[in-house]
């Protein structure tokens, strides 16, 4: 049997500190409406169930995006769960 290990892409609020992501750049009222291409920054488990998801378009808008786990935390758009999707990734969202 084979271990897979996934790079890690989504970090504890204190995780995310301590790899330089401040969460604080990332707000939630600068996410566009309708489709938007982003490439995934990071993801970090908030309250409850919560994960924030970190976006930045190439115009430099920075965002974030709530998913939950009754969503398998998938956002509209993203057949991966954002919990693994890899960092750098470009997709394409339905906001």
């Amino acid at each position: 049997m084979t271990t897979t290990t996934l790079p890690k892409t989504s970090y504890s609020p204190a995780q995310a500190r301590e790899a330089g992501i401040k969460v604080t750049d990332y707000p939630y009222d600068n996410a566009p409406k309708g489709a938007v291409e982003a490439t995934f920054i990071a993801a970090v488990w908030g309250r409850n169930t919560a994960l924030r998801c970190l976006f930045e378009t190439s115009d430099g808008v920075r965002f974030s995006v709530n998913t939950y786990q009754r969503r398998e935390y998938k956002l509209d758009g993203i057949e991966v769960p954002m919990r693994n999707l890899e960092q750098g990734s470009k997709v394409c969202l339905q906001i």
